[in-house]
């Protein structure tokens, strides 16, 4: 008798953006959605911002956007990989925070 586990799966099918490459759109998506949201603009203006930045995400990436919603859908099935594509996007953002208070000046050095 052969079981057979649906989702118990540690790969990622061959169609879908591996883990990585699906955090490091999403980091570039958090990152600019932050820029867009200090812009204090209509929501309907933000969204349309924040789509445009996806597209040049993705082509800079060259990600075709067909293959990032199946991405997408696929993580959002599978809610343990998607986990570990945000606990890669949390560890990058932190290190990106703490790299940019290090490189503030301080009151002081403002002084």
């Amino acid at each position: 008798m052969v079981l057979v586990c649906a989702g118990c799966s540690t790969s990622v099918p061959e169609w879908a953006l591996d883990k990585k490459t699906m955090a490091s759109v999403l980091i570039e998506m958090y990152i600019q959605e932050a820029r867009i949201s200090e812009m204090n603009l209509s929501q309907d203006s933000a969204s349309v911002l924040n789509q445009l930045a996806l597209e040049r995400t993705l082509k800079e990436k060259n990600i075709p956007d067909s293959v990032y919603q199946k991405s997408y859908h696929y993580y959002m099935e599978n809610l343990k990989k998607f986990d570990e594509v945000y606990a890669i996007v949390i560890d990058s953002l932190k290190v990106r925070e703490a790299m940019a208070a290090e490189s503030k000046p301080s009151e002081e050095e403002l002084e």
